[in-house]
C-alpha cells in the first residue's frame, strides 16, 4: 500500500534525509499546519522526518522500555518517507507494521 508517486528509490545514486528531534508542542504545531490535526504525533514526515521525543507514554502503551522504543520512531518515519501510510487502511497498517518489524529485526 505504498504511495504510487514513489516508484523506484533505487534509481538514485544517493538519497538524503534530515531528522529533527522535537517535543509535543513543536510537532503539534507542524501537525496542525500540514495535516490540520491539532494534536501531537510520534512522527511526522514531510521532506524530512520530525520525531517527537515525548514518547514515554507510547513506550508504556506497547510495554516497551524507552530504549526499546527509541529505534522504532526513525524506522517508522523512514517508512513514511518511502511512501507507506498506516492510516490508509487496516491492510496498509498491517503491511507497514510488518515492514517495521523486518527492519527492526535487521538492526538487531
Amino acid at each position: 500500500m505504498r504511495d504510487k508517486t514513489i516508484n523506484d528509490i533505487g534509481r538514485f545514486d544517493s538519497v538524503e534525509s534530515a531528522v529533527l528531534l522535537c517535543n509535543d508542542e513543536f510537532i503539534r504545531k507542524l501537525n496542525k499546519n500540514w495535516r490540520d490535526e491539532d494534536i501531537p504525533t510520534d512522527s511526522l514526515k514531510y521532506l524530512n522526518i520530525y520525531l517527537n521525543l515525548s514518547f514515554q507514554l507510547q513506550a508504556e502503551e506497547r510495554n516497551h522500555s524507552l530504549l526499546d522504543e527509541m529505534p522504532i520512531l526513525p524506522v517508522h518515519g523512514l517508512l513514511h518517507l518511502l511512501g507507506f501510510d498506516h492510516e490508509f487502511s487496516d491492510e496498509a497498517e498491517a503491511e507497514m507494521e510488518k515492514k517495521e518489524e523486518l527492519l527492526l529485526k535487521s538492526l538487531g
